[in-house]
């Protein structure tokens, strides 16, 4: 892009060119009196080759019949004054300048973009569009003096559909309803909206003519439509600074020259509203997000002057006189235009074009209309965008505040500890709604029976058992565990310890024979302990996987752990082994080479899961939760109390203990938090609740620990695979990224209402967002779904805050 700044000294000139990082050139050349005469007689047969219907107030141009053709006259004094203007720009004090233009022209593939400012109203009233020094270049006009830095605010980019406010005014000469109509080619690509004043003229107002004939005409306003007048201009000055914002702002009508108050517009008959009447909604409007100001009436270099000193971006006027006729046909080319995608600049070479290819009916109309820019925003030209999704990323694309949020959220959110974190909140609250609403299932028999190897334990076992080893477990004190199993005929048991360890043949022989015996005589479905990431098995000297299934006991935050198929074809988890297990120990015509027997030779696991595949309707219940929607993990329930979950003894109770369901529950054998026991945890904060609820006042006779074994996290998976009590937790990334599209959406909607509008709506979507996180509990309940609440809420705020806290956004 090129400046090309002149400066006038009487009869002499200076003259400019920059470019790039402060380079240029500069060249001093006469101003030629010829081309100031050439001009005043261009200007004379222009406003002569036109009736008296022009869209401006300035001198009385009325025409009078005359032999000489005033539009010929037009068409020579026109050549006449370009080949002056040729003339003096094609001098060699600006070879250089021409040369330079020309060689960047050469090297481009686009156009060449030259800004032309000028100190002077004489060299700004010149044809600089018309210079015709490449064929690419595209003039535009700038000021030299700008304004203050204060108004050099780049507007922001609207949200939503383009929106312009068309103005119309006086209209009691001028057919600007032909206007109105043209504009509604505009509604193809923006919302347009227009005002005019429709006061009672015609049944109030009286145009009254002075007895001289020739006297300009006077208008006597009523009360009534003085009234409506200032309602008129408030509503105007309202339309401009509307808090929705708008993208282009459009005059038809009268207009005029006028330095001090910066040009001026005819509302109605002698009724005109200034530039800087309404300066403040129009710096408004531009914070908004207004780009343009387009006006199509007389002389506005004025108001061109003032809007750039607003720091508008773009404003396009006519220099001169305008006829009512030509400004209809200049707009309808300029619309069509833009509506084809075009930029501001080509729409108006367009209409300029259309306008010289029809000199005979509108001679030197396609030289009156300029396109100023401000010097300060470099930024491409004004068009409408052609593509859908183009539009549709501008306006929905997050904000630096919003993206920030946004990424900070998902990023906090997949942190390990975070994650923990939120899962314990949420399962705090949950369990406490849950008990505030009374909506605990009814208390069944716990289908999981927990025997706990605990201090108290092992300190009695200490007492009877010769050399008795805590780490690892005592194999002849859990064979005596196994046997009370055998004693009580139990069905389907598991054994939350890794036996991988050979230890005192002695002990370990006694180990062996309790497991034979439980198997032989009861047929016990036994499942063990087994870790297949570090490899670590059931010795085969104690047990054998040919009638006993092996289960892995490693699971990942409170995650139910599930098998890659519902069979079991290879790992298995070890509370999926034990429901797998309970659930075909209670079918029915079972065949008997799937009962767990001493001789059997084959992998007992492998056996079942070939037998499943054909009849997996034995396990229909557990199949479907297998395969988890969109592959949504399963969670434990910890907002369930664990009394309801498991029934839970000491194992120096079990032995002497009477346990009349024990034959329709599944048993497993597990650590309970003894000094050197390896797979304990901290207590859930929703069990630490249901602890101070369960005994305060007491309802169950159940100490308050401060820690969560491995074996309670197992007994809590079984009765969730049991009971078919599956809660999915959706991950938080997908409901803040919904989040996110909904608080944008939202945002968008409320940038086009009125601000007061905006914030009734603002408290009511904070209400809906608390009690959003209402529902979700209920939703956890009713529909076993987790759906994240917290941060998802904080980036709808965030998303949400700034349209209703600010009346300038977007």
């Amino acid at each position: 892009m090129f400046n090309l700044n002149i400066w006038r000294h009487d009869t002499d000139c200076t003259v400019q060119l920059a470019w790039g990082e402060r380079q240029q050139l500069s060249a001093s050349l006469k101003y030629p009196a010829k081309l100031i005469q050439s001009y005043q007689s261009w200007q004379q047969c222009y406003r002569r080759a036109y009736p008296v219907l022009t869209r401006g107030r300035g001198e009385n141009f009325s025409f009078t019949p005359s032999q000489l053709d005033w539009k010929h006259q037009t068409e020579k004094a026109e050549k006449v004054l370009l080949d002056d203007f040729d003339r003096w720009l094609g001098g060699a004090e600006l070879l250089a300048m021409r040369q330079k233009i020309q060689q960047e022209a050469q090297r481009s593939n686009s156009s060449v973009e030259l800004l032309v400012a000028c100190d002077s109203m004489d060299l700004v009233r010149l044809p600089w569009e018309a210079w015709q020094l490449v064929a690419n270049l595209r003039i535009s006009r700038t000021l030299l003096d700008a304004g203050e830095e204060s108004v050099l605010v780049e507007p922001k980019l609207r949200k939503g559909a383009p929106r312009i406010l068309v103005i119309l005014g006086n209209s009691s000469e001028l057919n600007l309803q032909e206007d109105r109509k043209i504009l509604r080619v505009l509604k193809k690509v923006a919302q347009v909206e227009c005002i005019q004043f429709e006061g009672r003229q015609k049944a109030e107002g009286r145009r009254q003519k002075d007895k001289e004939p020739d006297s300009p005409t006077t208008y006597h306003l009523p009360p009534t439509t003085c009234h409506l007048i200032t309602e008129f201009r408030q509503q105007i000055n309202n339309a401009i600074a509307d808090e929705r914002g708008w993208d282009m702002l459009i005059f038809a009508g009268h207009s005029q020259e006028m330095k001090l108050t910066g040009g001026t517009i005819e509302l109605a008959p002698q009724v005109f509203l200034s530039i800087s009447e309404i300066e403040s909604a129009l710096l408004q409007a531009k914070e908004r997000g207004l780009q343009v100001a387009i006006f199509n009436s007389c002389s506005g270099l004025s108001i061109a002057e003032s809007l750039i000193k607003l720091g508008f971006p773009q404003v396009l006027v006519m220099r001169e006189a305008i006829h009512d006729g030509v400004a209809q046909v200049f707009l309808k080319q300029l619309c069509q235009s833009l509506v084809a995608y075009r930029d501001l600049q080509q729409a108006m070479f367009d209409a300029c074009r259309y306008c010289e290819s029809e000199k005979l009916s509108y001679p030197s109309a396609y030289l009156i209309p300029s396109l100023f820019r401000h010097p300060g925003f470099q930024k491409e030209l004004f068009q409408f965008e052609r593509s859908y999704w183009k539009r549709w990323w501008r306006d929905w694309q997050p904000s630096r505040r919003e993206a920030i949020a946004f990424g900070a959220t998902v990023f906090v959110s997949l942190v390990f500890p975070v994650q923990e974190l939120l899962f314990e909140l949420r399962t705090f609250t949950q369990a406490f709604y849950r008990d505030f609403t009374y909506q605990l299932p009814s208390n069944p028999q716990p289908p999981v029976l927990l025997v706990s190897v605990d201090q108290e334990s092992l300190n009695q076992a200490k007492e009877t058992i010769e050399e008795f080893e805590t780490q690892p477990i005592d194999r002849s004190y859990l064979g005596q565990l196994v046997n009370r199993l055998g004693e009580l005929k139990v069905k389907t048991a598991g054994i939350d310890y890794i036996l991988d360890e050979p230890k005192s043949e002695e002990k370990q022989e006694s180990l062996r024979k309790a497991i034979h015996s439980t198997v032989a005589e009861v047929g016990t479905w036994l499942v063990f302990a087994v870790n297949h990431r570090k490899q670590l098995e059931v010795l085969p000297q104690i047990a054998q996987m040919s009638w006993s299934f092996g289960g892995d006991t490693e699971f990942f935050s409170w995650n139910v752990q599930f098998p890659e198929d519902a069979t079991c074809n290879q790992k298995c988890p070890f509370a999926y082994s034990l429901a797998l297990a309970y659930t075909l120990n209670r079918g029915e015509n079972l065949p008997s080479q799937l009962q767990p027997r001493l001789e059997n030779k084959g992998e007992f696991q492998q056996e079942v899961s070939a037998y499943l595949q054909e009849e997996e309707q034995l396990i229909a219940s557990l199949a479907k939760q297998v395969n988890s929607p969109l592959g949504l993990r399963s969670i434990i329930d910890f907002s369930l109390p664990r009394q309801q979950i498991y029934q839970q003894v000491p194992a120096k109770d079990f032995f002497t203990g009477t346990f009349p369901q024990i034959q329709e529950q599944v048993v497993i054998i597990a650590a309970g938090g003894y000094d050197k026991a390896e797979d304990t945890f901290s207590m859930p904060l929703a069990l630490r609740y249901w602890c101070q609820v369960e005994n305060s006042p007491p309802k169950y006779n159940s100490p308050c620990h401060e820690f969560f074994t491995g074996g309670e996290a197992h007994a809590y998976m079984v009765h969730h695979l049991l009971s078919q009590h599956q809660v999915r937790a959706i991950p938080h990334w997908w409901v803040i990224g919904i989040a996110a599209l909904w608080g944008k959406g939202v945002t968008l909607l409320l940038l086009q209402q009125p601000q007061q509008q905006r914030r009734q709506w603002g408290k009511g979507l904070v209400m809906a967002t608390a009690i959003s996180g209402i529902v979700s509990l209920q939703v956890y309940i009713s529909s076993l779904l987790l759906i994240p609440w917290l941060l998802p809420s904080v980036v709808f705020i965030v998303y949400l805050a700034p349209v209703l806290r600010k009346k300038n956004y977007g």
